[in-house]
């Protein structure tokens, strides 16, 4: 924040000014936080943390000391990795992989409540005191009973009678019936389990596929025997569900191999009625026609061949016929064994002939009539080669209707072949549904057998116990030096954290620099606490009687202050004593005051000017009949309303009778005229007014005095109220001289201003012991 604007300290400061107000202050409230601070704040608060840090390991020793030991015993189960299986039934059973994933998870398994109901129904934890409340007389018990049975019975006999009143207190609290209230019927195996598994520790080893049980008890033989009863129950669990899942596993496959079997013979009879229906006899028909169809392309080309030939041969044997001179060469086309003879005997025929010419006449009979032979011979030969030719074209004709008859029938198988390629699609897919129901009902037979005959490697256990859990020896809790160490620690913490919680729950100013920086205003004076010197004295005695004492020595310090602020040439000085609220020691101030300024030899005047609270006169043993509310409505004179105290020297004007108009009263001439004749007759006048909170009198008067004193109760009086207040005064007027802070307890503000006020401190000690 920035800088703040102080009050005027002087009167002065006004006047060097021409008299002009200055700006109004701007207040700050802050302040610095180091390592000193907290340091001061905890030697002030030095008993409290003593305190705290004493009672706290007391009685955590205390609890320590009355808990039950517990004993830790723990098994260790390995997670066996995934085996191969002999009848490849890892379909079938579940299996436990050696992933960290599945071994945590299976440690999660082995503390759930399954697990230990299972357990406690194994032990017979239901009848255990230590796990059934209902069963522990020593439960049911309260609980200061119970901490005191636990105590040694020369400390219990002094403590008994306070806890039977604890124990009778607590039952009439409760409305006298110590008997229990009937409510709903707990759920006892429920809360035997949650007591079991508070016990239970299970953790998965991350870098083993271990997995620890660790369970905690009073007896020890509890310990071990629960914690190898859970590996045991886990294990039993594993077989248990293998069982089951073989069961499940055998009635599935059962019910399955007999639809597939019922499926299996219902494909084979729709395939079969198939083949009936469409002729097939075999599969391999089709094959069967493709090679009856290769056979007649065959006979087909054969056919072809053999016509070809036959109309060669027939169109020679009609060429050659036509022509006489292709005679010659008609046996090389005819190839017949007939017309070869034939032609043989012509040629001996034409042999004679030619004999016969060459010796006798053309008439010659013999050669007439060897010439009558060859023509016979020759008609012969013509006959039959006509004979010859009509039979190569009727072969020609049978060569081509044989060729029709062939390719009519290449053309049926054909047609027949197309017929049952489109059949055998439809059988081959009847096939391929017969052959997959027959593999499904083979491979599920197959495993219901092997589920049958349940292979010893499918019933063994993938986890076993690699570490039994062993009786312990030694308790694991409590701990008694760490807890006393930890609460030592704590202690500390709370201890400091309550010191702060204190420290700023404190709305009042702790130190006159605080007070200095919020302000602007200087702290003439710092008041010790009365009680600090355990006196029973007025404080106008205090000061004469004590002269040495710290509160004496703040007074007379306050009142050399003053009186250097207001300066020593003035005739006369009019100070106002006030306050945010009542009850700050303002009124003490004034009394301290006065006496300090009367035995120096001024004459001083003290007017109780708190026209709702007066309390000086009875400081001073004085009446209170007839005062300043008299002297301000003009009943009296200034003089009749004034008194003597020759203890002090102190002239005594008190506030007279209740008015209901005090504020007419202060703020009339009359009390201008007073303020007059006072500074005429006396040295110093001291004012205590009304607390500025509270009404508004010491804003009426302030105008009238030369400067105002203001009083603030140290931590107590709230800050924002104090602001306030001065703000209020310095609208009035600029005369603040300063401020005192009162009621300051000198050993703890030793701890934040230094060695001066524990000297005073120690000053006060020696004098109350003389």
């Amino acid at each position: 924040m920035s800088n703040v604007t102080a009050f005027p300290r002087r009167q002065q400061d006004t006047a060097e000014t021409g008299g002009a107000r200055g700006p109004a202050p701007v207040f700050m409230t802050t302040e610095t936080y180091d390592v000193w601070w907290l340091i001061s704040i905890l030697r002030r608060r030095t008993k409290l943390l003593l305190a705290v840090l004493t009672v706290i390991p007391i009685l955590t020793a205390l609890y320590v000391s009355a808990l039950p030991k517990q004993y830790s015993a723990s098994s260790r189960l390995l997670i066996e990795a995934q085996r191969e299986r002999v009848l490849g039934i890892e379909a079938v059973l579940p299996a436990i992989a050696g992933d960290n994933n599945t071994v945590q998870t299976e440690a999660e398994y082995i503390a759930s409540r399954e697990i230990a109901i299972r357990t406690v129904k194994a032990l017979g934890l239901m009848d255990d005191p230590e796990f059934n409340r209902e069963l522990d007389a020593e439960a049911r018990l309260h609980w200061a009973e119970r901490w005191l049975r636990t105590l040694p019975e020369e400390f219990a006999v002094y403590l008994e009678p306070a806890v039977r009143w604890l124990v009778e207190s607590g039952d009439a609290a409760s409305g006298g019936q110590g008997e229990i209230q009937p409510g709903p019927i707990p759920d006892t195996l429920a809360l035997v389990t949650d007591e079991f598994l508070d016990r239970l520790t299970v953790e998965a080893s991350r870098f083993a596929r271990v997995i620890t049980i660790r369970f905690r008890s009073t007896s020890p033989e509890t310990a071990r025997q629960v914690a190898n009863g859970v590996a045991d129950n886990y294990l039993r669990d594993i077989r248990e569900r293998r069982e089951q899942a073989l069961r499940r596993a055998s009635l599935f496959l059962t019910d399955r191999v007999s639809g597939l079997r019922q499926s299996v013979i219902d494909a084979e009879r729709k395939l079969e009625q198939f083949r009936r229906d469409q002729g097939l006899v075999e599969t391999g028909g089709a094959t069967l026609l493709l090679q009856q169809i290769t056979h007649l392309n065959e006979q087909l080309i054969a056919a072809e061949t053999a016509r070809a030939e036959t109309e060669a041969r027939y169109s020679q044997v009609r060429a050659l016929a036509s022509d006489d001179g292709g005679l010659e060469s008609l046996d090389a086309a005819l190839r017949s064994q007939v017309v070869t003879q034939l032609r043989t005997q012509e040629a001996l025929l034409g042999r004679r002939i030619a004999e016969l010419q060459s010796q006798f006449q053309p008439r010659y009979p013999e050669l007439v009539k060897a010439r009558q032979e060859l023509e016979d011979l020759r008609r012969l030969i013509r006959a039959e080669v006509e004979r010859i030719a009509q039979s190569l074209r009727n072969e020609v004709q049978i060569a081509r209707v044989r060729e029709i008859n062939l390719n009519a029938a290449i053309r049926r198988l054909q047609e027949k072949l197309e017929d049952q390629t489109d059949a055998e699609v439809t059988l081959r897919s009847l096939e391929s549904e017969v052959e997959a129901s027959r593999d499904l009902y083979e491979l599920v037979l197959g495993r219901l057998k092997a589920t049958d005959v349940q292979d010893e490697s499918a019933n063994a256990p993938e986890a076993r116990i690699i570490s039994r859990a062993v009786t312990p020896q030694n308790a694991v809790s409590p701990r008694r030096g760490v807890a006393v160490l930890a609460s030592v620690l704590g202690a500390m913490v709370i201890g400091c954290f309550l010191v702060l919680v204190i420290e700023f729950a404190i709305r009042g100013f702790k130190t006159p620099q605080q007070l200095e920086l919020a302000t602007g205003l200087p702290v003439l004076a710092q008041i010790p606490l009365n009680a600090d010197v355990k006196h029973t004295l007025p404080m106008h005695r205090l000061v004469v009687e004590r002269p040495g004492s710290s509160i004496t020595q703040a007074i007379r310090r306050l009142r050399t202050t003053i009186t250097l602020s207001l300066g020593e040439t003035e005739a006369s000085q009019v100070v106002l004593v006030t306050s945010t609220i009542s009850g700050e020691g303002k009124s003490s101030v004034v009394e301290g005051l006065a006496t300090l300024s009367a035995q120096a030899g001024r004459r001083v005047l003290v007017i109780d000017a708190d026209m709702q609270n007066p309390t000086l006169h009875t400081r001073f043993g004085l009446s209170n009949v007839v005062g300043l509310s008299e002297v301000l409505s003009g009943t009296v004179a200034s003089d009749d309303g004034i008194e003597f105290d020759p203890g002090t020297g102190i002239y005594f004007m008190s506030r007279g009778h209740s008015v209901p108009n005090p504020d007419d009263l202060l703020g009339s001439d009359a009390m201008e005229a007073l303020m007059r004749t006072a500074r005429r007759q006396f040295d110093l006048v001291i004012v205590d007014t009304a607390p500025v909170s509270s009404v508004g009198d010491a804003l009426i008067v302030t105008p009238r005095v030369d400067g105002v004193l203001f009083v603030v109760e140290w931590e107590r009086t709230h800050r924002e109220m104090v602001i306030q207040s001065l703000r209020d005064i310095y609208e009035i007027g600029e005369n603040v001289l300063g401020l005192v802070l009162s009621k300051v307890d000198v050993r703890i503000q030793s701890f934040d201003s230094g060695t001066e006020y524990y000297y005073y401190a120690q000053e006060d000690r020696r004098q109350e012991s003389t």
